[in-house]
């Protein structure tokens, strides 16, 4: 009787086991997070700050805008890959007049191409390798792998995580740096899910000022950019 119950158990444990092992874990497609479909707009706001060290102190410039991205028609290149032409406007920050009354300008059109399951985009003639499949935590890629400057490496964080009032989002790290008190460098993108781009940051700074190097390098900053884009609002059909 025994034995034959420890037989039912050991059974009952292996089919346990192939049910686990059968079951196919699904992460999500590049495609969910950065939807292209023609009529699609965003609004960001923008804060671009720049410091020059050719004065003393150092001068700090900032510029406010919104920036206006806008998928409005399709194209196949030379490679019969579809393209997505991205109309690129832009509204600079008034004190006397609110932006809504503001007319926009067009500044650049841009391409966002879908290559198999990777999302490209075609930013001033460089192409970027935005996103790729898998999108889970630690997929690595080359983010620089179909233009001509060097390699950077590009890696998914916090998938399926929350951000700000966005409950669904990946964020692309495409830059961490921070070298001996001297520079510091964050190149990073957030993409929700559905939605598309909502947030990127560009910093690149640095300091030769080592007199209290436990201030770090963004308090004491001398020379370099911070550039903040934050969805303001969006359409997707």
């Amino acid at each position: 009787m025994m034995r034959n119950l420890l037989i039912l158990a050991i059974f009952a444990l292996f089919l346990s086991n192939c049910g686990d092992s059968a079951k196919e874990v699904i992460y999500a497609a590049p495609a969910e997070y950065q939807p292209l479909k023609i009529g699609a707009w965003y609004i960001y706001d923008v804060d671009s700050i720049t410091y020059n060290d050719f004065t003393t102190p150092v001068t700090v410039d900032t510029i406010q805008f919104q920036l206006k991205e806008e998928i409005t028609d399709t194209f196949t290149d030379q490679a019969g890959k579809l393209n997505f032409r991205l109309e690129r406007s832009k509204r600079f920050y008034s004190d006397s007049i609110p932006y809504n009354d503001l007319k926009w300008k067009l500044t650049d059109i841009w391409k966002i191409a879908q290559k198999g399951e990777s999302i490209e985009r075609i930013e001033e003639n460089n192409r970027y390798v935005s996103l790729v499949n898998p999108v889970k935590n630690d997929v690595f890629w080359d983010g620089n792998a179909f233009n001509s400057t060097e390699s950077r490496e590009y890696a998914y964080q916090k998938v399926a995580e929350p951000f700000e009032n966005f409950g669904n989002t990946v964020t692309v790290n495409q830059l961490l740096e921070d070298e001996v008190k001297i520079i510091y460098q964050l190149y990073e993108e957030v993409y929700a899910k559905d939605i598309g781009m909502i947030n990127r940051i560009r910093i690149d700074v640095e300091s030769q000022d080592l007199s209290d190097a436990t201030i770090v390098v963004l308090d004491r900053i001398e020379k370099g950019t911070q550039y903040f884009q934050k969805i303001n609002s969006y359409y997707i059909p």
